[in-house]
Formats: C-alpha cells, structure tokens, sequence
C-alpha cells in the first residue's frame, strides 16, 4: 500500500481534523458499549440479569425476583450458577432476608460450629427456631458448611409459614413418593404439609416420583422455595416463647415444632 507523504510544514485543514476527531470519538463510545452488551463483568450482573440464566429457564422468574430485592446475589462474572448446591448457613441467610427477620446476635452462641465472628452468625441464630440442627454428645451443631437438603427446607418452610400444627393425613400427601420411606420419621409431617401447600414437590427420577429427602438444594431451587413461601402468607412471623425445641432420640437431627419465638429487647426469649 502506497502511503502519501506528508510534509513537514503541511497543516490539515480545520474541517478535516473535525471531521476525523467527532469519527474517533464514535468509535470509542461503540468500542465502550461492547462487553455490556456481549454480558460482560457488572458487578456480578449483567443489565438484563445473568449470563447463565435466560427468561426460558424454569426459576428465571423467581431468581430474578430475589435478585431485585438483594436477597441472592450472582457469583461474579456476570454469572448466578442455577445449579450450584445452596449450603445451610446460605440458605439461613437467604430465609432470614425473605421473611424480613429482625437479626440478632446473641451474647452466648447456639452453635458449637457457628462462632460471633462468623459471617453468617447472626443469619443462623436468628433462622434457627425454623431449621434443624444436630444434637451430639459433644454439645449442638448447625454445620453451616454443609448442604442443605430438601427435607430440612421442608421443615423451615412449614415453620416459617406457621403450619406445623395443621392436622394433616401424612400418606395422603407422602403415598405419592416412591421414596417416602427414607423422610425422616420425625419430618414426615412437615414434609406432607410442603407437598400440600407447593413448597416442595417431588420429580420424576428413573420412571417414579419422589421426594428425595436427602437430595441437594441447588441455587435454583432455594429461589423457587423461597419465592413460593413468601407468596403463600406474605407476612412477618412472629415467635412464642412457650415453644421449646423437641429432639428426637434416634436421630441427632432435631426442629422447632413452633416457628414463634417472642422478643424482648431485640433478644429472643
């Protein structure tokens, strides 16, 4: 390619060096909008949602619904990870920002795994009276860094909602599930009553329905949960100090029967 010489006394008319400066100018702002709209890095969101989660997708409605309230947040890159499994101290947090509970942290620890300068201390004590957590010979456990399954969301849910007194036929609800025999005997109702109200319900795995008690929550899923809870009694629960937890001795895996605790002073009585 042949390039012109240019003088070095030559001066380039002031319409011209307009001309080219507004055409770089151009190239720049397009050059910028780009990776927005390609789903680049925003903060962990793109302008339209997530990069990993299209308006198809079966939760997209209820992710994006947390999502606007700050109650889930992606996990950077323009992704939110659908199908990451969802812990028990994540899941704390997500039920405590759902229902609006007051946060609290008490002088004492409830948990021998769950210490004041843990970041999801306060999340954890306040969902306690809704989630199960483990009574050992060594003292209580919630083991926040362990996944959260579907029958101990059954039981938060219920709890939260203020069910779990509802006389209910558990093998009108559970007969339904292949697998009912491996819910926890001391969940079961909580479990029947999710399938009653929605909360939780089974899927088809190898031709039959199940519940799949223990099966792993997944991001997705816990939105769904969530999103459905708060729909079906959209209301602050309040807790009763005349409920004591109840612990079952076959099991180290104990609940709350009674999703009240009273507050005096911000701290649970």
């Amino acid at each position: 390619m042949y390039i012109f010489p240019i003088e070095e006394d030559f001066i380039m008319p002031k319409g011209i060096k307009a001309f080219i400066s507004a055409v770089v100018c151009i190239m720049l702002l397009f050059a910028g909008s780009i990776p927005a709209f390609a789903g680049g890095n925003n903060n962990g969101n793109t302008l339209n949602g997530f990069v990993d989660i299209q308006k198809s997708h079966w939760a997209y409605d209820q992710i994006m619904w947390l999502f606007e309230r700050k109650i889930i947040e992606g996990v950077g890159n323009g992704l939110f990870a659908p199908n990451e499994k969802v812990t028990r101290a994540q899941f704390a947090k997500m039920m405590v920002l759902t229902l609006d509970l007051e946060l609290y942290s008490p002088d004492n620890p409830s948990f021998k795994d769950v210490k004041k300068s843990n970041w999801e201390y306060s999340y954890v004590e306040s969902a306690k009276p809704y989630l199960t957590g483990f009574r050992t010979s060594a003292g209580d456990y919630f083991r926040p860094s362990q996944t959260a399954v579907r029958e101990d969301m059954a039981v938060a849910l219920i709890n939260a909602l203020d069910y779990q007194n509802e006389p209910i036929d558990e093998d009108d609800y559970l007969d339904r599930f292949s697998d009912a025999g491996d819910i926890s005997p001391n969940l079961r109702k909580h479990v029947a009553l999710s399938a009653k109200y929605g909360l939780i319900e089974g899927y088809t795995k190898n031709g039959r329905t199940v519940f799949d008690p223990q099966g792993p929550l997944t991001r997705a899923q816990a939105a769904t949960l969530l999103y459905r809870a708060f729909k079906t009694k959209e209301e602050k629960v309040t807790y009763d100090d005349d409920k004591k937890v109840t612990y079952d001795d076959d099991d180290e895996r104990y609940f709350t029967p009674s999703a009240s605790i009273s507050m005096e002073n911000g701290v649970p009585g």
